[in-house]
Order: structure tokens, then C-alpha cells, then sequence
């Protein structure tokens, strides 16, 4: 399998995996009473998998790399825990087809960031998809909108920025160091929904 095939199925698999997260929130009793802590237990599980996975591959040479924090690596972490917050805010408070339709403009913003930050040129034949598919994607957040809270579309809107961020961060590290910022992601948004 090349790598390209791998990609893709590594992504239809983490879209399915992710579907059900607003199945979990929505199932909830009175979800706005378990955001904080829901968010606490999802940043340690993240830190922690991530952190196992990362000692078993490179030995206690990640403890070493673990304190070498860079300006990337912080963003990319924060622009997670701003992912996480959002979506959890967002799903709580609106129907999970508004919250998904602003993450849907995630790779519109990702590639804008890309193309401001590090330069990345967009090809003709992608900016007329991207503008289609983002005119498609406003009309159905139109039509969604007024179903669920305006306070859940802005935290989904701010999720789908959290996430095209984090996207990018991980974009310009290398291979392995792109766990790094997971770790981090994991542990500010721990840390920030615990305080």
C-alpha cells in the first residue's frame, strides 16, 4: 500500500472514529453540567496514549525531547485545546449538524492559514473546489443555523479555526516530533479545564 492509499484510510478511519464524539456529548444528561470534566479526562487520555506510544518508540530519549519545546509546538498545542474547547461547547449547545458544518470549513481555513504562514500555493483547479464547496457549506450552516444556539455556530466556528491551526502546526514539524504537539494539546487543555 502506498503511502497516499494509507493516508486516505487512515482519515476515513478517523472521521468515522470522530462521529461518534457528538453522539457521546448529545446522549449526555444536561451535557453543559460535564464539559470541564469531560474535557479534563479527553486531554489525559490524549497526553497519556500519546505519551506510552511515543516511550515504547523512542525509549527515554522522549523525555529528553519532551522538555524541547519550541514556538510550534506550543501553538500547535494550544490550537488543539481551542479545538477540543470549541467542539465540546459548540456540541453542547447546538445540533451536532451545526457544530459539524463549521468544522466543515476546517480545510478552507487550514489552507488559508498554510498559504499565509508557510507559503503553501494553492492551484487553481483546488481554489474554484474550495470556493464551491465553501458556498455549498455556508448554505447549509444557513439553513442549520437557527435550529440549535448562535453561541453553539460561533464555538463551532472556533473550533474548526482550532483545528485548521493545530492542522498547520503539524504540517511544518517532521515525522515524529508532530506527537509532541498531541502531548502538549492534551495537557493544556487538561490543565486549562481543570483550572
Amino acid at each position: 500500500m502506498d503511502d497516499h492509499l494509507r493516508a486516505v484510510i487512515i482519515v476515513v478511519i478517523s472521521g468515522l472514529v470522530w462521529s461518534f464524539g457528538p453522539l457521546v456529548v448529545k446522549n449526555m444528561t444536561d451535557p453543559q453540567l460535564y464539559q470541564l470534566p469531560y474535557l479534563v479526562i479527553r486531554g489525559m487520555t490524549v497526553a497519556i496514549i500519546i505519551a506510552f506510544y511515543l516511550f515504547f518508540h523512542e525509549g527515554l530519549n522522549f523525555v529528553k525531547k519532551l522538555f524541547q519545546i519550541d514556538g510550534v509546538t506550543i501553538i500547535g498545542g494550544m490550537s488543539l485545546t481551542t479545538a477540543f474547547l470549541g467542539f465540546i461547547y459548540s456540541i453542547s449547545y447546538t445540533t451536532a449538524a451545526v457544530t459539524l458544518f463549521m468544522l466543515a470549513l476546517m480545510p478552507f481555513l487550514a489552507s488559508l492559514i498554510a498559504f499565509i504562514f508557510l507559503k503553501e500555493k494553492i492551484s487553481k483547479q483546488n481554489f474554484v473546489s474550495m470556493v464551491v464547496a465553501f458556498i455549498g457549506t455556508l448554505v447549509m450552516i444557513y439553513a442549520s443555523a437557527f435550529s440549535g444556539s448562535f453561541f453553539g455556530l460561533i464555538m463551532g466556528f472556533i473550533s474548526s479555526l482550532g483545528f485548521a491551526a493545530f492542522s498547520v502546526a503539524l504540517r511544518s514539524k517532521s515525522d515524529i516530533k508532530k506527537f509532541y504537539i498531541l502531548i502538549y494539546g492534551g495537557l493544556f487543555c487538561a490543565l486549562f479545564s481543570a483550572f
